[in-house]
């Protein structure tokens, strides 16, 4: 359904400066900035933010309280790889956790408190409290502008079934918000090409040596991972192999040494 709305929105957008979109009842729609980055690829700027059940809060909280709500932009770089910021807006996806668990291992201080409201670095008691939000109050400020508009403009209910049980929040109803613009019609190509290369410019100016902003890094991984493969715990290739026994496709794709 994302790469639907995707396409369906630049497709308007060639006609119209502003295209939003509600993907309602999408179900969990995995990384946002790839869906961004189909846009900016088509020469458009776009925001894409999906509300998930309840699984952060705040520190002293007994239980989730809102999505982590992940929020993905991008924009075209002319001659160079697109701008794809993608954020959840809590300190770590909650995946994290899971894969802590499958390898007992700890998780780092900061990331996640307990059913009890203090801080963990158990990803088991983790998994039974919430994530904590990137920079306090304000990843919990960012998580509710996406619950206004990929919740409360859909009339999801997603909220209604993670207040009646905070743990068991269906991911299969959550919603998301989408907009993509032209800048063809907003400015001008050429203007906002020229805009993009000189502030960008500055931003490498003021940084340090070989400063990148967001989507050069991933455009780079992707070619070499291209050729190279893609690096994958041991674990989930454990998982996948029980997974394709259990459906009789074996799983025999042999981990590459590093």
């Amino acid at each position: 359904m994302g790469m639907q709305a995707v396409r369906a929105a630049v497709a308007l957008a060639r006609e119209t400066s502003v295209v939003t979109c509600i993907l309602r009842r999408s179900g969990h729609l995995a990384a946002l900035g790839q869906f961004v980055l189909e846009a900016a690829e088509k020469g458009m700027v776009a925001l894409l933010c999906q509300e998930t059940p309840a699984l952060m809060a705040l520190p002293g909280s007994t239980r989730p309280g809102i999505g982590n709500n992940p929020i993905a932009f991008a924009a075209p770089v002319a001659g160079k790889p697109s701008l794809v910021f993608d954020i959840a807006a809590s300190v770590v996806a909650r995946g994290n956790f899971t894969q802590a668990l499958r390898d007992n291992q700890p998780i780092p201080e900061g990331w996640a408190i307990g059913a009890n409201g203090e801080p963990t670095t158990d990803a088991l008691t983790a998994l039974n409290g919430a994530a904590l939000p990137i920079a306090g109050h304000k990843g919990i400020g960012l998580a509710m502008m996406v619950q206004v508009l990929a919740g409360s403009l859909s009339a999801s209910v997603t909220a209604a079934s993670a207040a009646a049980n905070a743990a068991s929040g269906s991911a299969g109803n959550v919603s998301g918000f989408l907009m993509v613009i032209n800048p063809d019609r907003m400015i001008g190509r050429d203007a906002f090409d020229a805009h993009m290369a000189t502030w960008i410019a500055t931003y490498r100016a003021s940084s340090a040596q070989g400063a990148r902003y967001p989507g050069e890094r991933a455009a780079e991984s992707e070619r070499v991972r291209a050729f190279s493969g893609i690096p994958v715990p041991l674990s989930v290739v454990a998982e996948l192999r029980k997974a394709g026994d259990l459906v009789g496709r074996p799983f025999d794709l042999l981990p590459r040494p590093a």
